[in-house]
């Protein structure tokens, strides 16, 4: 196999990784409904650092090893937010389609999908979004459609629009594609794309993207019913998801145990309810042909806690509970490496008095124990829950 072709089978294998950490498979609802303490408002950066009573080393860990549970690549992490977002579907739907022709998307996908017609030629993809904290608001939103490319190299055109109660509201389109050339997501191209983002008055922003096939340049839903279902109130998270920390509390967790982390260029909008990064440490720049990706990865993923992690059967090498603390100690640490073809990643679990922590590291950061010491540190760090 190429270079390049190893390439892409290794970014394709990290991309399953991190989707499996941020909710492509973590869809076992908890029935732990008590809400966890929260602040009324989405955390920012600068959440007090509470300094850690207790240190950890090899010294101290003791493992039991767990069985596979499950039959995905790595930990199966139960998302207590699941039973609101399954609502989100008959929301959507009830404002786009009465008459029951868009239904719910393939179990398990991120984001959430509805789909409609012969061969899914109409789909709906759907979620809520937390601001950045700066004036690019559109233009982080622009990489949701960039599917392809030709969305990638044209970037996207946006227009002011308004609410259906007068909310600030705006609709993101592709730039006119190459001639020749669809909007190309999963699981079909499409021939028209669309997004309408609506500032909500919760602070979250919602967004409805539908896409459709053979459209001749027409919308498949009238833009101002996408604006609906984007500001309907019943569209929503508990309040528990205001608890979660914003990718860039994250990023700046990452970046104190790991100086030389470089973030993953492709960027997005917060998704509310989940904090997440990911980057390189110690590599050139993305993109470079002497940065190895598949062993200087790391990825960060925080969502409310829920109950403990399963271990995944899927290129499972090990998996263990960790008691980081010794025996006496009952501070756990989820521990496994999954390893295919092209390589192997450390996955890191942390079920915290608030929120679950999940660290992915490449080999190159976790091969040693005194790495796998410094990945705990970043997994346990206070400042995360």
């Amino acid at each position: 196999m190429s270079k390049p072709d190893r390439r892409i089978q290794v970014a394709a294998a990290i991309a399953a990784a991190v989707l499996a950490a941020v909710g492509t498979v973590a869809v076992i609802a908890s029935s732990d409904d008590e809400e966890p303490s929260h602040r009324a408002a989405v955390r920012s950066p600068e959440a007090t650092k509470t300094e850690p009573a207790k240190s950890q080393s090899p010294a101290t860990w003791v493992d039991t090893k767990l069985k596979a549970r499950s039959s995905t690549r790595g930990w199966r992490i139960p998302d207590p937010l699941e039973p609101a977002r399954q609502e989100w579907y008959d929301v959507v739907a009830a404002h786009l389609d009465p008459a029951g022709g868009l239904r719910k998307g393939p179990y398990g996908t991120f984001p959430w999908r509805l789909e409609s017609g012969q061969g899914h030629r109409t789909h709906v993809d759907f979620g809520l979004l937390v601001d950045v904290e700066d004036e690019h608001v559109l233009e982080r939103a622009c990489p949701l459609l960039a599917w392809t490319t030709t969305i990638e190299r044209s970037g996207c055109r946006q227009q002011p629009f308004v609410g259906p109660d007068g909310e600030d509201a705006w609709i993101v389109r592709p730039r006119e594609p190459e001639p020749g050339s669809r909007y190309c997501g999963s699981p079909a191209c499409a021939d028209h794309a669309a997004m309408v983002l609506v500032e909500r008055a919760d602070g979250t922003l919602g967004y409805v993207m539908a896409f459709r096939r053979e459209a001749f340049g027409a919308p498949p839903y009238p833009l101002d019913l996408m604006a609906e279902a984007a500001a309907d109130p019943r569209f929503t998270l508990p309040a528990k998801a205001f608890g979660v920390p914003r990718d860039s509390a994250v990023t700046a967790v990452a970046r104190e145990h790991f100086e030389s982390l470089q973030l993953d260029p492709d960027s997005r909008l917060s998704v509310f309810g989940y904090g997440f990064t990911r980057g390189l440490v110690r590599a050139k720049a993305w993109g470079s042909k002497t940065s190895v990706i598949d062993d200087r990865l790391l990825a960060v993923a925080v969502r409310p806690a829920g109950r403990s992690p399963r271990c995944g059967r899927d290129g499972l090498d090990t998996c263990v509970a960790r008691q980081v603390y010794g025996a006496g100690d009952p501070t756990t640490v989820y521990v496994g490496r999954w390893c295919d073809e092209f390589l192997c990643l450390v996955h890191l679990v942390y079920v915290g008095p608030h929120n679950t922590v999940w660290v992915g590291a490449g080999s190159r950061l976790s091969r040693l124990p005194r790495q796998q010491q410094r990945l705990i540190d970043l997994v346990l760090d206070p400042r995360l829950q």
